[in-house]
C-alpha cells in the first residue's frame, strides 16, 4: 500500500536532519492507458505510451514490454506519457511499462499489433554494373547466380528468411542486410533445382507469424523476355562503316548490355540501342585478321547481357574491305631457300608462299620478312575478286648466308588497312663452308719449292651447304655461285675461274674445279699468294678458301759485242741500215729451251726492219749462246738489248745490260741554177711548179770516203726557210724528190711548189727554200738552200658594164664580168694563171644563187678575165641582199671580194613566204589570200562576200561592211552582210573600200536617203511635183470609198444574203495572200516566178509602206506602225460617221425597211401559226407598201389586227367572216395602190441613225475592215518584231527599217503594240471568229465570213486566218530556207489533212478550189527548196556562188510553179465571174465577163398551201409546214383560192421582194 516509513537510528541521538526523514516510500505500479505509434507500427519505430505512475528518469530508468521483447529505449516526455522505441515483435502483444519497483504494470488490456514487413521495391543487379534495375534480365542455368535487393520496411525485425516469387520461384539464398533492405542471390524452384529461365512479372511473397503461409506483396520484378538478333542492314560493311542490327526485346539501358560484338570487336563508339535495334559503328582500321569471331568473311553478332545471358546473329554481317590471311599449306619444317635477287629469283614455291584470303577486300597483297633479310621476285600480287587463294611461287628471299629468317604475308583493303599473317613461317639461308680437296692441299704444301714457272695445277675444292636445298635447287644453286683463284706477287695478278657442279659423293656439298693458274706474268723467282673464294652471284657474298706461298725458279742473260768501227771516242759506230753481230748467251733450265730476239733503242735511231726478220727468236745452241745481227737508222746513240723466250715462250728473260753504238751522219750539197725564178701559188685545186730546177747529192760527215754515202735510192726535201705568210704551206709536210740510176746518186727539184690556204698574195714575194737529202737507209742529211719568186693578183669590176639594182627572183642576170690583175711575172703569168682561175658569186641570206662560177680566160694586155652570164639569185622576197664576187687561183680567194647591193622582189600575187623559208614562196592554201609583196601572208578568206581562189581574193559584190572596220584588214573574222539588194551596195574592188549607191545609206545600206524612198525591194528617187500628193490623195478616196461603201452596205440595201462570189473571192484572197508570204521565203523558186509571184506580196502590204505614200509623209517606221495599226479603228470610225449621216439625211424609207417589215409580219404570223395565238403586228410609221395607216392595222371581220404591210396577208383574205382565227379582211385594191404620204419626222431619222450602234452594225464594219487587213496587220507585227539575223557593227537592226535599232529607244513602243497586235488582230480575231460563229447560231453581221461553210463549221474562217499567220511568221522568224519550208509544211499540210477531212463548204467546188489552192502552195515551197538545193544551197546563194542551173531545168521548174498557181487562180477568178445572182452594175460586169446576162423577171406566186411562196426554180418551197397546215380552211372552193392568188400576185409584184421576205425568214430577223 503506498505510505512513508520514518529513520529510526539505533544506538545513538538522531540528528536533527535525520529526525523526521522518510526513509521508504511507497509507490502504486505503473498502469498503461493507450498505445500509439509515432510512425508505423514496426520494430525500430517511436510508440507514444500514455498511463500512470511511470517510473522517474532520473531514479530508475524506464522501461516497456511488448510482448516478450523489452525495451528500455524510453523517455519521458511529460508525466503521464513515456516515449519508447518498438522492440522486434511478432503479431498482437500486450504493451506494459516497468515501474520504479521494477515490477511490470499488469495488463489493462492495451494490445499493440506490429506490422508485418513490407517490400516496396525490388531491383535486379546487372552483373557487375553498377546499381540496382528495375528488371530483371534474362538469364539461364549456366549463368551466374542473379541477385536481387528487396527494399521495404520491417525486414529485419524479424528478419525475413524466405522470399517467393509467385508460387513457385524461391530465393535460394537470402541475405537481411538492414530493417529496409534484403538480398536474393540465384532463384530455385520448389525442388531445389535453378528456375531460370524466367518471364514476365514476378510478384513477391514473404512468410509472416499469425499469418497465411505466405503474404503477397505489392512489389515484384519484371523478368525480361530473351533479346533475338535477327538481321543486319546492310549486310555488307567497310572498316568504321555504320550497320543497324534488327531483333527483338532488346535492353535499351546500356549497362544491361555487357557487350556487343560484332566479329568479336566492339563497337567503335556506343552503340545506339532501341527495343527493336542496335545501331553500331565499326572499329575505323578493323580487318578480318583481328576480328576472331566471324566464319570467313562472316561475322557474327553477339550481345552479351550483363546476366552472362548471348543473343547471336553468326554471319549476320559482311566484312568489305578486310581480309584476313593464313598459310595455305602447313609445313612441317622450315622453308631453306637461297639468297636471291632483283635478276636471280630462288622461288619460294607455292607449298611456301600460298595464303589463303578470307574476304573479298584485298586490293594488293605482298610477302615481306625481317629486317635482315628481303623479299625478291613477284612479292606483290592484286588478288581477283572473290579470290580464296594467292600464290606467290616465284617469290624469293635474300639475306646473307646462313641467316634464319621469318616470312609473312599482308594484304592491304579497299579501305587502306593492312592485314597480316599472325604466324610467320621460319625461313632458313644455308650457309656455305668452303675446303680444299686433299690432292689440292697436298699440292699446295709443297708450292714453294716449283720448278714450272708455267703455270700452277688444277684445283679441286668443295663448298657445303647447311641446311641443304632441295635437291631439284642444286643445279641452279650451283650455276649461281661464282668462283675465282688469284695467284699474285703483290703487283699483278692472275685469275680463274672455278666450275660450279653438285657433288655426287655428298649430297649436300657442291664441287668447284678451277684451271690451272698461269705464273707467266711474274718475274722468273717471284714469291707468289694464292687466293680463292665463291661468290654467291644474287647477293654478291663470298666465302674464302684458304690461302697458300707459291715460290716459281729463275733464269739470267749476258750480252757481248763480236766487232765493229769505232769513232773518236771509241765507241762502235754504225751506219744506217748496216747490220752488226752481238752474241746471246742464256742461262736456264734445259727444259726452258730458251729462243732469243734483239731490239734496238735511241732517241734519234730506230731498227732496222731487216734486224727484226734476221735476229728474232733465233734458238740457242745446247751451250745456250748464239750470234744474232743487230741494225739501226737514224742520228746519235743507240743501245742493243736481247730477250729470251722460256719454256715455249710461257715465260721470257732479258738481259741485265745493254751495248751502246753510235750512227754516223750524212750532208746534202746542193747544185743550183741561174738564179731565182717565178712560182705561183698553188692550192688543194690548183698546182704550181718551177720551171728551171736545181739538183742535190749526199756525202758522209764522218768518213768522205765512205762509198755507201752515195745510193741511187737518194731522196731530196724541199722546206721553206723562215716563216711562210699567214696560210702558206707546201704540199704535205714536205716536197720530195728522187734520184734514179741515170743521175749517179743525184736528184733534180723540179717539182717545187708552194700551197696557199687563206689567200692568194696581192703582190710578188720572195721566198727561200732549203733541201734536205736522205739516204734510203741512213736516213737524212744536212740541208742546203735556194730562193723563188711568188707572184702575186688581184681581182676588180670590168670596166663599162653596169650592175642591176633590182632583181626578179630566179631571173637571170646580165653578165658581170671580173678582171683579175697579175704581178711578178710576165705576160705568161697569166696564162698560167688563167687555167687555175675561177670566180664565184654568193648573196647571203640567199635561198639559192644559180650560175654562180665562171671561169677564167688570160687576156693579152696580161690579165685573167672571168664571166658570170647565168647568174640568178633565189632570196627573201622584198629583201635587200649583197652581191659578193671571189675570184680564187686554185682554192685561193683574190683581193679584193667584190661587193654589189640589189634587192629582190616580194612574192606574187597569192602566194606567201614558204614556211621555214624566207625567200620561197608558195601559193595560199583553201580559202586563204595574200597580196604578195615583201611581207605576205596568206590570210584566211571571209567566211561571206569573197571567194579565194588560188590564193588571190576576189570580193563579191552586194556585201556590205560597217563603216567601223574600214581600214582594217580583211580576214575570216571580217564582218560581211549581204546588202539590203544588190544594187544598194558598192564596192571599189582595188582599195578593198566598201559604200552605199545614191539613195542607199545606212546599215546593210538599207535605208533609203532623204529624197529616196522603197519602190518594192529598191530605194527610188521620189517622184517629182504632185505625184507623191496625188498618190496620197487617192489612197485617202480609196479610203472614203471604201467607207462610203461599208457605210451603204450597212444603212442601205440590206440584201443580206449568200453569195457564192464572196465565197470565191475569200478563196481567192486567201490564196493570192498566202503565195505572197511564200515569196518571203528564202527559197524563192526561180527569178521568172519570183517576178510574177512578187506581185502578190502588195496584198499584204501596208500602204503606209508604199514608196510615194513615204515620199509624201515622211513617216519613219514607228509613225507608220502606228498610222498602219490606227487604220481598222479609223476606217471603222468613218463608216459609222457616214452611215449616221446617211441616215439623218434618208426621207424615204429605203428596201431595206421593206424587206424588214415584210419580214416582221411574216414571223409574226409563223409564230402566231405555231402557239395558236393572235398575231400582233407593229408597222413602222410609214409603211412599206406606201400604204398609210392610222395605226398601221386594219381590223378585220373578228375583230383581229393585221398588217396590211405584209405582203402575205393577203394570202388569209376571206369574203366574209371566216373560220380560220386569223382570217383578215385585205383593204381594196385600189387603197393598197394608193401611196401614202407620211410624215418625214427627224425622230424617225434619228431611230433610224442609232439602229447603227443599237444593232452593232459598227462590229460588222470593223470585223470587214480587220478581216481585209488582217495579213496586213500580221505582217506589219511581225516585222516589228524581226531583228536582222546577224548584228551589224555590233548593233542589233530591225529587218523592216535598218534604220531602227532593235529593242532601243522608240522601238521599244513598237514591241509593245506588235506583240498587241499579234494577240488581239493575230490570235484575237480567229479566236473571235470562232466563238461568234461556232455552233447553230447564224451571225447575219458575219455572214460575209461563213457563207458558204457548212453548219457547225461556219467558225471555218478563223482556221484559214491562222493558217495565213502560220505562214507570215515563217517566213519572218525562222531565218533558214529548210527550217521555213519545214514550218510551212507544218502550216499547210495540217490544214489539207483537216480540209480534206472535214470538207467545210456545203458546195463541193468550192471544197476542191480549196483544195487545189493549199496542194499548190505546198508544191510551191517544195519545189522552191528543191531549186534552191540545185543552184547550191542557200548559203552559195547569200554568197555569190551560186551554181548554174540548165535552162531547161529552170523552165520545167518555173513552168511547174507559175502553172500550178496560176490553174488555181484562174479557177477561182472563173468562179467569181461565175457566181452571184446581184443586178446591179458589178453583178452585170461580172455576168458580161461570162457572156450570160442574168435578167430579173416577176414570177407569180404558185398557187398551193397557205405557205407557199415563190422561188426562183418556180417550184413551191413551204414555209413552214406549221403555217400551211393550220390555216387552210375545210371546203375552200377554188374561186376564192384564185381570187386570194391574184391579190397577192398584186400586191406581191416581184419574185425578188418575195425571195429577199423569204432571206429575211430563214435567218430568223
Amino acid at each position: 500500500m503506498p505510505g512513508t516509513l520514518t529513520v529510526t537510528v539505533f544506538g545513538r541521538s538522531a540528528s536533527l536532519i535525520e529526525r523526521g526523514s522518510p526513509i521508504v516510500s511507497t509507490r502504486p505500479l505503473a498502469a498503461v492507458d493507450s498505445f500509439e505509434a509515432i510512425g508505423e507500427a514496426r520494430p525500430g519505430e517511436l510508440a507514444l505510451i500514455r498511463g500512470r505512475d511511470f517510473p522517474e528518469l532520473l531514479f530508475s530508468p524506464p522501461a516497456a514490454r511488448f510482448g516478450s521483447a523489452e525495451t528500455s529505449d524510453c523517455n519521458h516526455t511529460q508525466e503521464l506519457t513515456l516515449v519508447c522505441r518498438i522492440p522486434v515483435a511478432v503479431g498482437t502483444v500486450p504493451v506494459v511499462v516497468r515501474s520504479r519497483s521494477g515490477m511490470w504494470s499488469p495488463a489493462a488490456g492495451v494490445l499493440f499489433t506490429v506490422l508485418p514487413p513490407e517490400i516496396h521495391r525490388v531491383a535486379s543487379a546487372w552483373g557487375s554494373a553498377p546499381g540496382w534495375h528495375e528488371a530483371l534480365l534474362p538469364s539461364l542455368p549456366e549463368h551466374p547466380a542473379p541477385r536481387l535487393l528487396f527494399t521495404g520496411v520491417g525486414l529485419a525485425s524479424p528478419p525475413v528468411s524466405a522470399v517467393r516469387f509467385g508460387a513457385s520461384v524461391l530465393c535460394a539464398a537470402v541475405s537481411v542486410l538492414n530493417d529496409s533492405a534484403v538480398e536474393c542471390v540465384g532463384l530455385s524452384n520448389g525442388q531445389g533445382r535453378d528456375a531460370r529461365p524466367l518471364h514476365g512479372f514476378l510478384r513477391v511473397e514473404l512468410p509472416w507469424p499469425g499469418l497465411s503461409a505466405w503474404t503477397p506483396q505489392a512489389a515484384g520484378i519484371l523478368a525480361m523476355p530473351p533479346p533475338t538478333l535477327n538481321q543486319v542492314v546492310p549486310q555488307d560493311v567497310t572498316p568504321g562503316g555504320w550497320v543497324v542490327v534488327a531483333g527483338e526485346n532488346i535492353p535499351t539501358d546500356t549497362s544491361a548490355i555487357a557487350s556487343f560484338t560484332i566479329g568479336g570487336a566492339p563497337c567503335r563508339s556506343e552503340p545506339i540501342i532501341s527495343t527493336k535495334s542496335v545501331l553500331c559503328r565499326l572499329p575505323e582500321h578493323s580487318g578480318l585478321g583481328s576480328l576472331p569471331d566471324r566464319d570467313g568473311d562472316a561475322l557474327h553478332v553477339r550481345m552479351n547481357l550483363a546476366s552472362g545471358y548471348q543473343a547471336s546473329l553468326l554471319g549476320g554481317v559482311t566484312l568489305l574491305g578486310s581480309v584476313a590471311l593464313t598459310w595455305h599449306h602447313n609445313l612441317l619444317s622450315q622453308v631453306v631457300a637461297m639468297p636471291s635477287s632483283d635478276s636471280t629469283v630462288f622461288a619460294l614455291g607455292d607449298a611456301a608462299t600460298a595464303i589463303a584470303i578470307a574476304g573479298n577486300g584485298a586490293v594488293m597483297c605482298w610477302l615481306s620478312v625481317e629486317p635482315e633479310a628481303a623479299v625478291r621476285g613477284v612479292s606483290r600480287r592484286t588478288p581477283t575478286a572473290n579470290a580464296s587463294f594467292l600464290s606467290f611461287a616465284s617469290a624469293g628471299v635474300t639475306g646473307a648466308l646462313g641467316l634464319n629468317t621469318t616470312l609473312s604475308a599482308s594484304c592491304e583493303t579497299v579501305t587502306g588497312a593492312t592485314a597480316t599473317l599472325p604466324n610467320p613461317r621460319q625461313v632458313a639461308i644455308p650457309s656455305v663452308r668452303a675446303a680444299f680437296e686433299s690432292e689440292s692441299v697436298a699440292w699446295l704444301a709443297s708450292a714453294s719449292s716449283s720448278t714450272d714457272a708455267r703455270r700452277l695445277p688444277a684445283l679441286n675444292a668443295t663448298l657445303e651447304l647447311n641446311p641443304t636445298p632441295p635437291s631439284d635447287d642444286l643445279a641452279r644453286v650451283a650455276a649461281s655461285f661464282e668462283c675465282e683463284a688469284i695467284l699474285t706477287d703483290g703487283f699483278s695478278l692472275v685469275s680463274e675461274r672455278g666450275i660450279v657442279t653438285s657433288s655426287n659423293a655428298v649430297p649436300s656439298a657442291l664441287a668447284v674445279r678451277f684451271a690451272p693458274l698461269s705464273t707467266t706474268g711474274f718475274p722468273l723467282g717471284a714469291a707468289l699468294r694464292l687466293d680463292a673464294w665463291c661468290e654467291w652471284v644474287p647477293t654478291g657474298e663470298r666465302v674464302s678458301l684458304p690461302s697458300s706461298d707459291v715460290q716459281l725458279t729463275s733464269a739470267s742473260l749476258l750480252l757481248s759485242e763480236s766487232g765493229s768501227g769505232r769513232d773518236a771516242d771509241d765507241t762502235p759506230l754504225l751506219l744506217s741500215g748496216v747490220a752488226t753481230h752481238i752474241r746471246v748467251e742464256v742461262s736456264a733450265p734445259v727444259s726452258a729451251a730458251p729462243v732469243c730476239s734483239l731490239a734496238l733503242a735511241g732517241d734519234s735511231a730506230n731498227a732496222l726492219a731487216s734486224m727484226a726478220a734476221v735476229s728474232a727468236d733465233v734458238a740457242l745452241t745446247q751451250a745456250g749462246a748464239a750470234s744474232l745481227a743487230a741494225g739501226a737508222t737514224g742520228t746519235g746513240e743507240v743501245r742493243v738489248s736481247a730477250t729470251c723466250q722460256l719454256w715455249g715462250g710461257d715465260r721470257s728473260v732479258r738481259s741485265e745490260q745493254s751495248l751502246r753504238f753510235r750512227i754516223a751522219t750524212l750532208r746534202t750539197v746542193l747544185d743550183l741554177g741561174a738564179g731565182p725564178l717565178p712560182l705561183a701559188l698553188s692550192s688543194g685545186a690548183s698546182a704550181f711548179s718551177l720551171r728551171g730546177f736545181p739538183t742535190a747529192s749526199l756525202t758522209a760527215a764522218e768518213a768522205p770516203e765512205w762509198d755507201g754515202a752515195q745510193s741511187d735510192g737518194t731522196s731530196c726535201a724541199v722546206e721553206a726557210l723562215g716563216e711562210l705568210p699567214a696560210g702558206w704551206t707546201q704540199a704535205g709536210t714536205k716536197t720530195r724528190f728522187f734520184a734514179d740510176a741515170s743521175t749517179g746518186g743525184r736528184v733534180p727539184l723540179d717539182a717545187m711548189a708552194l700551197v696557199g690556204t687563206i689567200a692568194f698574195p696581192e703582190a710578188a714575194r720572195d721566198v727561200e727554200f732549203a733541201v734536205t737529202c736522205e739516204h734510203p737507209f741512213a736516213g737524212e742529211a744536212s740541208p742546203g738552200r735556194l730562193s723563188v719568186v711568188v707572184l702575186g693578183a688581184t681581182a676588180r669590176w670590168a670596166d663599162g658594164i653596169s650592175r642591176p639594182a633590182q632583181v626578179a627572183a630566179a631571173a637571170a642576170w646580165p653578165p658581170v664580168v671580173v678582171v683579175v690583175d697579175v704581178s711578178g711575172g710576165a705576160a705568161s703569168s697569166a696564162a698560167e694563171l688563167a687555167p687555175a682561175t675561177r670566180c664565184r658569186a654568193s648573196v647571203a641570206n640567199a635561198s639559192r644563187v644559180e650560175g654562180s662560177d665562171a671561169l677564167g680566160m688570160a687576156r693579152p694586155d696580161g690579165t685573167v678575165e672571168a664571166t658570170l652570164d647565168a647568174l640568178s639569185v633565189i632570196g627573201r622576197r622584198g629583201g635587200s641582199f649583197e652581191l659578193r664576187v671571189e675570184c680564187f687561183v686554185g682554192e685561193l680567194p683574190l683581193s679584193p671580194v667584190l661587193r654589189h647591193r640589189f634587192s629582190v622582189q616580194g612574192c606574187p600575187l597569192g602566194q606567201q613566204p614558204r614556211a621555214g623559208s624566207v625567200d620561197l614562196c608558195e601559193v595560199c592554201g583553201a580559202d586563204k589570200y595574200s597580196d604578195g609583196g615583201a611581207a605576205a601572208v596568206c590570210a584566211g578568206c571571209p567566211a561571206v562576200g569573197a571567194q579565194c581562189a588560188s590564193g588571190v581574193l576576189t570580193l563579191l559584190r552586194g556585201y556590205y561592211r560597217p563603216p567601223r572596220d574600214a581600214g582594217l584588214p580583211i580576214g575570216p573574222s571580217t564582218e560581211l552582210h549581204p546588202c539590203f539588194n544588190e544594187e544598194a551596195c558598192t564596192l571599189n574592188a582595188t582599195a578593198r573600200e566598201y559604200g552605199c549607191a545614191e539613195g542607199y545609206s545606212g546599215p546593210l545600206c538599207g535605208v533609203c536617203s532623204d529624197g529616196w524612198a522603197p519602190f518594192g525591194q529598191a530605194c527610188g528617187r521620189c517622184w517629182g511635183g504632185a505625184s507623191n500628193d496625188a498618190v496620197v490623195a487617192a489612197l485617202a478616196l480609196a479610203v472614203v470609198a471604201g467607207t462610203l461603201f461599208m457605210a451603204r452596205k450597212t444603212v442601205g440595201s440590206t440584201k443580206e444574203r449568200r453569195s457564192d462570189r464572196s465565197i470565191a473571192v475569200r478563196q481567192l484572197l486567201s490564196h493570192v495572200q498566202g503565195l505572197g508570204a511564200l515569196t518571203l521565203f528564202r527559197s524563192k523558186g526561180t527569178a521568172a516566178f519570183q517576178a510574177v509571184a512578187g506581185l502578190t506580196q502588195g496584198v499584204s502590204a501596208s500602204p503606209m509602206s508604199w514608196g510615194p505614200v513615204r515620199c509624201a509623209l515622211g513617216l519613219d517606221f514607228v509613225r507608220r506602225f502606228w498610222a498602219t495599226a490606227a487604220l481598222p479603228v479609223v476606217v471603222t470610225a468613218l463608216t459609222a460617221l457616214v452611215a449616221v449621216a446617211m441616215e439623218l439625211a434618208r426621207r424615204k424609207p429605203d428596201e431595206a425597211d421593206e424587206v424588214r417589215e415584210e419580214a416582221s409580219v411574216a414571223r409574226a404570223l409563223v409564230s402566231a401559226s405555231a402557239t395558236g395565238t393572235r398575231p400582233t403586228i407593229v408597222l413602222s410609221p410609214l409603211s412599206s407598201t406606201g400604204v398609210r395607216l392610222a395605226a398601221g392595222m386594219d381590223v378585220g371581220k373578228h375583230g383581229h389586227a393585221v398588217s396590211t404591210a405584209n405582203p402575205m396577208a393577203g394570202l388569209q383574205a376571206r369574203k366574209g367572216a371566216s373560220t380560220s382565227p386569223f382570217a383578215t379582211k385585205l383593204p381594196p385594191a385600189q387603197s393598197l395602190n394608193k401611196p401614202s404620204k407620211g410624215p418625214s419626222s427627224w425622230s424617225v431619222r434619228l431611230s433610224r441613225a442609232s439602229q447603227f450602234f443599237t444593232q452593232h452594225r459598227y462590229v460588222l464594219t470593223l470585223a470587214i475592215v480587220l478581216f481585209l487587213t488582217y495579213m496586213s496587220l500580221v505582217n506589219l507585227a511581225v516585222n516589228a518584231l524581226e531583228c536582222h539575223d546577224r548584228p551589224v557593227g555590233g548593233v542589233s537592226y530591225l529587218e523592216a527599217d535598218l534604220s531602227v535599232e532593235c529593242f532601243a529607244g522608240r522601238h521599244l513602243s513598237v514591241v509593245g503594240g506588235a506583240v498587241a497586235l499579234l494577240l488581239f488582230v493575230g490570235a484575237g480575231l480567229p479566236l473571235s471568229i470562232f466563238v461568234a460563229l461556232r455552233g447553230a447560231v447564224d451571225r447575219p453581221s458575219l455572214r460575209f465570213m461563213s457563207d458558204g461553210y457548212r453548219p457547225g463549221l461556219r467558225w471555218w474562217e478563223a482556221l484559214v486566218l491562222l493558217r495565213k499567220m502560220g505562214l507570215v511568221m515563217a517566213a519572218s522568224l525562222v531565218t533558214d530556207a529548210p527550217s521555213q519550208v519545214a514550218a510551212a509544211i507544218f502550216v499547210l499540210v495540217p490544214s489539207l489533212v483537216l480540209h480534206v477531212h472535214h470538207k467545210p463548204f456545203e458546195q463541193r467546188r468550192f471544197n476542191v478550189l480549196e483544195t487545189l489552192s493549199l496542194s499548190a502552195m505546198i508544191a510551191t515551197a517544195t519545189l522552191s527548196l528543191v531549186f534552191l538545193r540545185a543552184r547550191g544551197g542557200e548559203q552559195a546563194v547569200l554568197e555569190g556562188r551560186e551554181q548554174e542551173v540548165d535552162p531547161a531545168l529552170d523552165g520545167i521548174v518555173t513552168g511547174l510553179l507559175v502553172g500550178a498557181n496560176g490553174l488555181v487562180m484562174v479557177l477561182q477568178v472563173l468562179v467569181v465571174c461565175r457566181a452571184g445572182e446581184g443586178s446591179g452594175p458589178v453583178s452585170a460586169a461580172l455576168s458580161r465577163c461570162m457572156s450570160r446576162a442574168r435578167m430579173e423577171t416577176s414570177r407569180p406566186v404558185v398557187t398551193g398551201t397557205w405557205g407557199t411562196l415563190p422561188s426562183l426554180a418556180g417550184k413551191p418551197q413551204k414555209v413552214s409546214s406549221s403555217i400551211g397546215s393550220s390555216t387552210l380552211a375545210d371546203g375552200a372552193s377554188a374561186s376564192s383560192t384564185s381570187r386570194r392568188d391574184r391579190e397577192v400576185a398584186a400586191f406581191v409584184p416581184t419574185r425578188a421582194r418575195v425571195k429577199r421576205a423569204k432571206s429575211v425568214l430563214n435567218r430568223g430577223e
